[in-house]
């Protein structure tokens, strides 16, 4: 996954991130599969504490950079 989202990370920063990365659901399915216990909920977490503040950032139009 990091090869996948460095570059475009590093170009163009988070502004078309979602782009890039939503080609990668399967890689996501895979690691939901993967990952048990108490790192799955703090993984769940992060990824909805992520999610959240993109939203909030994107819906009061502020710089998601």
């Amino acid at each position: 996954m990091t090869v996948n989202i460095a570059p475009p990370l590093l170009r163009h920063g988070l502004l078309s991130l979602g782009r890039f990365t939503s080609v990668m659901f399967p890689m996501f399915a895979w690691l939901a599969t993967r990952v048990q216990g108490p790192a799955r909920r703090r993984l769940i977490v992060a990824f909805a504490v992520g999610q959240a503040v993109a939203a909030a950032l994107f819906f009061t139009w502020q710089p998601i950079i």
